[in-house]
């Protein structure tokens, strides 16, 4: 079986984006216990800040959604940015 070069962009290109997605997951893990060196990044908290109140990962900038796009020219633009959000039913 043979793959087109467009099949094997798109394969190269989904695993790339995987790989970074988990090395995100693993940093964001390390920088919640308080592991050094576990990569430089701002955490985002995009959840209503009563949630964030009632407990979040020690460290996260508390920005709900509703707000981020106002405050989107105040975040770094070299820096990393992960956002973490959960959806209460």
């Amino acid at each position: 079986m043979t793959f087109s070069e467009r099949e094997i962009s798109a394969n190269r290109d989904y695993f790339a984006a995987k790989m970074a997605a988990e090395k995100t997951q693993h940093s964001v893990a390390q920088w919640a216990a308080g592991k050094p060196d576990s990569g430089d990044f701002l955490l985002l908290d995009v959840r209503d800040r009563i949630v964030f109140a009632q407990g979040h990962i020690q460290g996260a900038l508390s920005v709900p959604l509703p707000e981020l796009k106002t405050f989107m020219a105040q975040l770094p633009k070299d820096t990393e940015i992960v956002t973490y959000c959960a959806h209460h039913y």
